[in-house]
Order: C-alpha cells, then sequence, then structure tokens
C-alpha cells in the first residue's frame, strides 16, 4: 500500500468514526442486563430507555432467545411466546424516557434460560444534502431467566495447550442448577512455576458471558498468559458473591 493509499484509507476510517461518535449516544437502555423468575412477582422487570438526541427517534424491541454452542458462539431466535415486550415500539421526543416492561411468559419449569431484549433504532439520515448516511444504533438487554433458588458451579473438566499459538484451551462445564458467568469469580491456575491467578478478562470465552446449567464451553488461555510457566496442573474458578452482584 503507497503512502498516499494509507494517508487515504485513514481519512476515510477516521471520517466515519467521527460520523458514528456524533451519533453514538443518541439514546440510552438502562440497565443492560436483568434477570427474572419464571413465576411471581420476579417475572417482571422493566428497563428505561432515554432520547438524548435532539431529535424524535422510533425505536423497536424485539425478544430473542439465546444459545451458545460448545465454542461460545451465539444463535438467536425469536421468542415472543416466551418474552413479552410493552410496549414492542416507541416514539420518543428530544430528552423523553420510556419504562418498558418485560414479562417473563414461557414455561414456567424452566431451569434456566437466556434471551435478549433487540432494541433497535429506525435508521435516520444522518447527514442532510448530497451525501446522505443511513445510522441507526442498536442495544441487546440481556435477559436470564431462571428460580432464585439455584446456583451455578463451574467445573474445569479438560485442559490441553493449542499448539498453534502456544496458548491453552480450558473446557468447562456448569455443573450447577442455575446460569453462572465466567467473570462471577476467580481464575488461577496451578502449573510448574506455582499458583498463578487469572484475571478473567484474559480470558477468550466466546460471544456470551453467560453458561447454563449443563453447558459445556471450550475457553481460551493466550499465550501471553502463560510465559512463566510451560505445564497446567489444574485451573480453578472460585465464586466471589460480591461479583456476581455487580
Amino acid at each position: 500500500m503507497t503512502l498516499i493509499n494509507r494517508h487515504i484509507r485513514l481519512a476515510v476510517i477516521t471520517a466515519f468514526a467521527l460520523l458514528l461518535a456524533s451519533h453514538s449516544f443518541a439514546y440510552s437502555v438502562s440497565p443492560l442486563r436483568t434477570e427474572l423468575t419464571p413465576i411471581g412477582k420476579g417475572s417482571t422487570q422493566r428497563i428505561t430507555i432515554t432520547n438524548t438526541e435532539s431529535k424524535p427517534i422510533t425505536l423497536a424491541l424485539n425478544p430473542e432467545r439465546i444459545t451458545t454452542d460448545s465454542e461460545g458462539k451465539v444463535s438467536r431466535e425469536p421468542a415472543a411466546d416466551d418474552i413479552q415486550v410493552f410496549p414492542p415500539q416507541v416514539i420518543l421526543a428530544p430528552g423523553k424516557r420510556q419504562m418498558i416492561q418485560i414479562r417473563y411468559t414461557g414455561d414456567a419449569n424452566t431451569l434456566s434460560s437466556l434471551y435478549t431484549i433487540h432494541v433497535s433504532q429506525v435508521p435516520i439520515l444522518a447527514t442532510e444534502g448530497a451525501a446522505q448516511i443511513k445510522v441507526a444504533m442498536d442495544f441487546h438487554v440481556a435477559v436470564l431467566v431462571q428460580p432464585d433458588d439455584g446456583a451455578p458451579q463451574l467445573s474445569v473438566e479438560n485442559i490441553i495447550q493449542d499448539e498453534t499459538n502456544s496458548g491453552w484451551k480450558v473446557n468447562v462445564v456448569n455443573r450447577g442448577n442455575a446460569a453462572g458467568r465466567f467473570n462471577w469469580g476467580e481464575w488461577s491456575a496451578q502449573t510448574d512455576s506455582g499458583k498463578v491467578n487469572i484475571p478473567h478478562n484474559d480470558l477468550e470465552i466466546g460471544e456470551s458471558g453467560y453458561i447454563l446449567p449443563g453447558d459445556s464451553r471450550w475457553i481460551t488461555l493466550p499465550p501471553s498468559q502463560s510465559q512463566t510457566f510451560s505445564q497446567i496442573h489444574s485451573i480453578t474458578f472460585t465464586p466471589n458473591t460480591a461479583l456476581a452482584s455487580q
């Protein structure tokens, strides 16, 4: 790539980034993660959407069921029969906010199910005049449905060295009766150099931070974490209630 082409490419990327930045706060959604129970008062929660733009915005809200394979790849499918969203579409004036009710109406005996509320903005014209680019913002609100009395139990079932990059692949199975998250605790490894603490941000867990009961996930410990040792004897996950409540 020539120096001129590099400058042109950089200019295009910068312009596009500035365009997106100018619309990066068109609206806000809070919270971005919530939990429901299959029955009772806990089966209904609310989220708040605020229009921080200077123009009216139109939003659509669609529930989707989330499934994750053993490599951490997420699949989504419509879930209107399990999750009711009211109102399903809103038009917000500048500075206004709207409370959205989320209610679980699916199987009352579910052990644990994961959904997302896909909040999508009807595309708007980012600029006026000849060069008009349609920009839309999407949010995904994670909705975990499970009884209050369950608990996750993340168990490391297998550890293998990744020969392609000298990292490590770790198979984790949730042996509990509730969903867990990989950052709801502390990870440590017993190695040939002693105990090594593993920051959860260093783990490559795939597209979802949740692992449902009975699910298996291969996560990756990158080479940068294994520079001080050559062998891993065991890896332990220690739950931390303070982290789980965040």
